[in-house]
């Protein structure tokens, strides 16, 4: 049996990682047509930009939250986070 793993990172202004993981899934509709017997996993990839929370999360199975904090400045922004395995992990 062949092991597939189609991790495409983003496109930066083009394609977010998360949609670049869409067309992963397309792509293996493709790969079962040639490796019948194959087996294919689409995962979320990111090098640490803009994306990475969200591709860690998904791949993890988390839920991707967000909070508004009060920075060092005293200016308020919005914060992703994300708890993983049952509150587990927090990215």
């Amino acid at each position: 049996m062949v092991n597939i793993v189609i991790a495409i990172d983003s496109f930066k202004g083009s394609l977010a990682s998360l949609e670049a993981g869409e067309a992963g899934e397309a792509a293996c509709v493709g790969i079962k047509r040639v490796f019948s017997e194959a087996k294919v996993k689409v995962m979320p990839l990111a090098d640490g930009g803009e994306g990475t929370v969200e591709a860690l999360t998904l791949g993890m199975g988390g839920k991707l939250h967000s909070v508004e904090v009060t920075g060092p400045l005293g200016i308020r922004s919005w914060l992703s986070m994300a708890f993983c395995q049952k509150g587990k992990r927090l990215l």
